[in-house]
């Protein structure tokens, strides 16, 4: 399991994935012939499947259902993504390991600090 596969993006913001599904898809009604997938989803999603789209579909099939542990991430839900490239920046926040480290990690955060920086230089060199 890639750590990708923790998290979704739902309307330009960060989701938790809560499980772990594999579901069997057959090839035919006679069910010989099959390929399993693994499904990684949230709570909204994971209801929708089993409420769904699997009792309704004959050539599906749910084999297990695992509970992810990933509550070191829980920080990153429903932080917004800022590019296009989901994979590289859900990686790079992760990497902060808490929601502080990241901020301080932004633009506006460093900017707000060489403001601060300059300010208090411009105070020791007129001495006050």
């Amino acid at each position: 399991m890639d750590i990708i596969d923790n998290f979704s993006i739902i309307n330009n913001q960060i989701c938790l994935n809560s499980y772990k599904l594999v579901i069997r898809h057959y090839k035919d009604i006679d069910k010989k012939e099959f390929v399993d997938k693994d499904y990684y989803v949230n709570d909204d999603r994971l209801i929708e499947l089993e409420t769904q789209i699997i009792p309704k579909h004959k050539l599906l099939e749910l084999i297990s259902k695992v509970k992810l542990d990933n509550e070191q991430y829980s920080y990153m839900s429903g932080l917004e993504v800022k590019t296009q490239d989901f994979n590289k920046e859900i990686n790079e926040i992760a990497s902060y390991g808490s929601k502080e480290a990241y901020e301080a990690s932004l633009p506006q955060a460093q900017d707000e600090f060489n403001l601060d920086m300059d300010y208090r230089m411009s105070k020791m060199e007129l001495g006050l």
